[in-house]
């Protein structure tokens, strides 16, 4: 009984080692993203980007945050090769709110990206397969 836990072992060992090998699918090919995003010639301070699949494409939905102008997608190693619907949101505060819930926050924010780039976009981004990495810059105006 020993003998048969040890080859069996080995056995398994074995085939998870070959399953690391080049060349053996490991999963989805995922391409990193990263650029800049500016708006009105200004990089954006602080927002969101976000992708979500079209045109065929069988992605989950996926971003990352933009800070000073920058932003990098590459949770779970990026995203795979398709066509993705761009969604840019940034938002600005305006003054503060009159609020009575002790510790809530009183800045008004407003969202300052015309809705072409986030609730009605029309932005697209086509991930080509076979890229190590990809930057992608969005100059976004009025």
């Amino acid at each position: 009984m020993i003998r048969r836990s040890v080859r069996i072992g080995a056995w398994l060992a074995a085939a998870v080692c070959l399953g690391a090998l080049p060349g053996c699918d490991t999963g989805p090919e995922m391409i990193p993203i990263s650029g800049t995003v500016t708006f009105q010639g200004k990089p954006i301070p602080l927002g969101k980007i976000t992708l979500r699949a079209i045109e065929g494409t069988r992605a989950p939905a996926c971003g990352g945050t933009i800070q000073d102008g920058k932003y990098v997608i590459d949770t779970r190693g990026g995203v795979p090769p398709g066509t993705y619907l761009v969604i840019i949101e940034a938002v600005a505060k305006v003054g503060q709110a009159q609020v009575e819930v002790p510790g809530a926050s009183t800045d008004q924010m407003v969202q300052y990206i015309p809705p072409k780039y986030n609730e009605n976009s029309e932005l697209k981004l086509v991930v080509e397969s076979g890229s190590r990495r990809m930057e992608k810059n969005f100059e976004l105006t009025k």
